[in-house]
């Protein structure tokens, strides 16, 4: 299909250019002059972001170097993270937007061949990045429970020499439903080999917002951070981008053991975060707005739940 770039470029990478990339569709093309115009229905916070960020815009001139010099930049936010969920700051690496992370992910973790297993219908970068790397996609759907959750059937995970990667998200990137820590997930979890990587997709995690009258008789949700700390195979991935309401703000980040860590940091020549960025993040994580912001949430899903 393209003669002109077969002198140059490898079949396989062409392969991908006309059979995947060709029919993404792209959800970033609503012209900037008329976006008040259009109703968008995503996955993400629908409220303005708070007033420290609207000040930090405004106020702060110092967030930006005047040379792009810099390969290495001396981070404060992990140390911020780091304190906030309990972890070690050299057990979190960061990454400028979630299709880095996912990418590299793969680049270091998964080759030819390789098998990921995931729920269906699986993230779109997951499913892309997998085509890329030539790997095989090995999905479970959703089980119908009571008329009521979509809840993953673990009986139907099965594993092979193959098997690099279990992908699995929680809250659930469709459902909305968080793993939950009962005997099936336990059982579950002791029949996966050390050398397959867990990865726990906690990219809406702001999202969720238990209350004792809504859980009191439901399983304990999946504490991913506990399970990071007692299994050196787990990786927890979260995000900024989906909460707080700034295009901007894209940083994301993997939390593991600092020997996984460490692996991926070596692999970054120049370091993913900005002065401005960092700042814009360090605005938001401990803003008592965005927990107001929270409850609204939960409100508004608690009400169309009555309805």
């Amino acid at each position: 299909k393209n003669r002109e770039l077969m002198p140059i470029v490898a079949p396989n990478k062409l392969k991908n250019d006309s059979d995947v990339y060709d029919n993404v569709i792209l959800t970033k093309t609503i012209p900037r002059n008329n976006q008040d115009d259009f109703t968008t229905l995503t996955k993400q916070n629908p409220h303005n972001p708070s007033k420290k960020v609207k000040n930090f815009l405004k106020s702060n001139k110092k967030i930006f170097n005047k040379f792009n010099t810099m390969g290495k930049y001396d981070l404060i936010l992990d140390n911020v993270i780091a304190k906030k969920i309990g972890v070690n700051e050299d057990q979190i690496v960061f990454f400028k937007t979630e299709f880095d992370a996912i990418k590299r992910l793969f680049e270091l973790f998964v080759s030819k061949g390789s098998e990921i297993v995931s729920t269906n219908p699986p993230w779109a970068y997951l499913e892309l990045c997998t085509i890329e790397s030539k790997a095989m996609l090995n999905l479970t759907t959703l089980e119908n429970t009571n008329g009521r959750e979509l809840d993953i059937n673990y009986q139907y995970i099965t594993f092979s020499p193959k098997t690099k990667i279990i992908y699995l998200s929680s809250p659930n990137n469709i459902s909305g439903q968080c793993i939950k820590n009962n005997k099936a997930w336990k059982k579950f979890l002791e029949k996966i080999p050390d050398n397959i990587l867990i990865i726990i997709d906690q990219r809406y995690f702001e999202f969720v917002y238990e209350t004792k009258e809504l859980d009191k008789d439901k399983p304990n949700m999946l504490d991913a951070i506990e399970l990071m700390k007692n299994n050196k195979n787990v990786i927890v991935f979260r995000s900024f981008n989906n909460f707080y309401s700034i295009e901007n703000l894209e940083i994301c980040y993997f939390i593991a053991d600092n020997s996984i860590i460490n692996f991926f940091k070596n692999s970054q020549v120049i370091n993913p975060i900005d002065r401005f960025t960092e700042g814009l993040a360090l605005t938001v994580i401990d803003d008592p707005y965005y927990e107001k912001t929270k409850k609204k949430i939960q409100q508004e899903r608690e009400r169309m739940f009555r309805t």
